[in-house]
């Protein structure tokens, strides 16, 4: 079994977890205290796992090129656009989380004068990480199934 399969079952289990922390975080103040470590963590593994995943993605789909009809490599490389989303939504999270948990939108002390737009751009954050995680994974289903159709 290739790599990028099991790694990429840990990404798409763990992007949407961050990204509903990320969502829980922004949108609850009495949540954050509990939540800040846990956002942190979970926005850090989703980001290793889904570029661990796209690594190991693009050596299969260079396989995939080489072996399989056209068809079947189109739907692999939408399978690859569409992660490549989900990456970059979770390096945003990743940044953002600790950017938000430690000066913006710290569970205790003062609020910060841009605490409403860290919350807002936190929320988002994770909203896209949920959202182009599923993409991917439809993509991903999409493409394993033109394998055995």
């Amino acid at each position: 079994m290739p790599h990028h399969i099991v790694i990429a079952h840990l990404a798409a289990t763990l992007a949407p977890i961050a990204g509903v922390l990320a969502v829980i975080y922004a949108a609850a103040p009495s949540a954050r205290k509990a939540l800040r470590w846990p956002l942190a963590a979970a926005s850090l593994l989703a980001t290793v796992a889904l570029v661990a995943s796209g690594v190991a993605g693009h050596t299969l789909l260079d396989s995939v090129r080489a072996t399989a009809p056209s068809a079947e490599y189109d739907a692999a490389f939408r399978h690859a656009k569409s992660s490549d989303s989900a990456t970059t939504a979770a390096v945003v999270l990743a940044v953002l989380a600790p950017l938000a948990g430690w000066r913006f939108l710290r569970p205790t002390g003062p609020r910060h004068r841009f605490s409403t737009a860290a919350a807002v751009l936190l929320g988002l954050a994770g909203a896209a990480l949920i959202a182009t995680t599923a993409v991917t994974v439809a993509d991903a289903l999409t493409a394993a199934w033109a394998v055995t159709a």
